[in-house]
């Protein structure tokens, strides 16, 4: 096995472990799963995995760096805060209602969309991968290699939704949601609401928010 077979093989094991941490994007595509169907979180995961490749993407192109950025991180920060402080107060209200009320019409296009979104402001992913590129892969100069890192980047975060929305849309797992829903959107909720938190707390940790 050559030096760069080993550099991506080590890249694609440091993503996985980065996938499956639980955080905003696991708990959009396990909503999804749980709330309407696995063809539907496996949508969300698309939208997840699109955007993982674009901060990928930037990252190969050398503009992490806006994500460092004294101004613009963030900036970035913020807007990730609100969208997950959103989302998560959504879910915590939902809990809160009668489990025969209505849900939001979705469709593919609005999975995908919540996906990306999902994934898109949260600059994590952009700050991994300018670290791992950096050191496990760098430089990166042959565009046969730049097109497999980033078809890694897609393919592990599909191949992991794929197991986790399979595990989760199994009857006895939709059964156990059913009983359990308000405990599980609860608890999916303050995922969200606790990385719009850290986000939060980052924006003021680089001086963008005064504090008293």
């Amino acid at each position: 096995m050559n030096g760069t077979a080993l550099s991506l093989l080590t890249f694609a094991a440091l993503w996985l472990m980065q996938v499956a941490i639980p955080g905003p994007n696991f708990a959009r595509v396990s909503e999804a799963t749980f709330a309407h169907s696995r063809a539907l979180g496996m949508k969300t995961a698309t939208g997840t995995a699109a955007a993982n490749a674009s901060w990928c993407l930037i990252a190969l192109a050398g503009a992490t760096a806006v994500a460092q950025d004294p101004l613009f991180g963030p900036l970035l920060r913020l807007a990730g805060a609100l969208y997950f402080g959103i989302y998560g107060c959504q879910l915590l209200y939902r809990s809160f209602r009668p489990r025969t009320a209505a849900r939001a019409a979705v469709n593919s296009v609005t999975a995908f969309r919540s996906g990306y979104l999902t994934g898109i402001v949260s600059p994590q992913a952009g700050l991994f991968f300018a670290s791992a590129l950096t050191n496990i892969l760098s430089p990166l100069r042959d565009w046969t290699v730049v097109t497999v890192v980033v078809a890694i980047t897609a393919g592990v975060t599909l191949a992991w939704y794929a197991v986790v929305t399979l595990l989760l849309a199994t009857p006895p797992a939709r059964a156990w949601y059913e009983r359990r829903r308000p405990i599980i959107e609860r608890a999916l909720g303050l995922i969200l609401l606790s990385a719009a938190i850290r986000m939060v707390a980052g924006a003021v940790a680089t001086g963008l928010i005064a504090t008293p």
